[in-house]
């Protein structure tokens, strides 16, 4: 049985954005309570899981995300396990998704909606 959330004395709450782990998407709300030395809980954490739309995405495939740089560009594509093994050689896919830049997107040929 939960314990309940410990309150801290300057945050309340102590609220934090979640985000989903592989593209960023905003998932929830975390409230932390009280942290160690009742600090003020960062303002964005990632989530241990996936969005719904990742989840639904890796289930059809593998999926790939875009960055440029250290962006997320909001491109993403799902390929056959197959082709990322191709890709991906020696890698280990069981993640069920991979970040990829954008020169390497336009290498492999994924198409590009711009």
């Amino acid at each position: 049985m939960s314990r309940g959330i410990t309150l801290s004395e300057k945050h309340g709450v102590n609220p934090s954005l979640l985000s989903c782990p592989l593209c960023g998407q905003d998932t929830g709300v975390a409230l932390c309570g009280r942290m160690r030395g009742d600090e003020e809980a960062p303002r964005h954490m990632r989530d241990q899981e996936p969005c719904t739309e990742c989840k639904e995405h890796m289930d059809m495939g593998f999926l790939l995300i875009e960055h440029e740089g250290d962006m997320i560009t909001g491109r993403r594509w799902v390929i056959t396990l197959e082709a990322a093994e191709n890709i991906f050689v020696d890698a280990d896919l069981s993640k069920g998704a991979a970040h990829i830049d954008s020169e390497a997107a336009v290498k492999i040929g994924l198409p590009r909606e711009d």
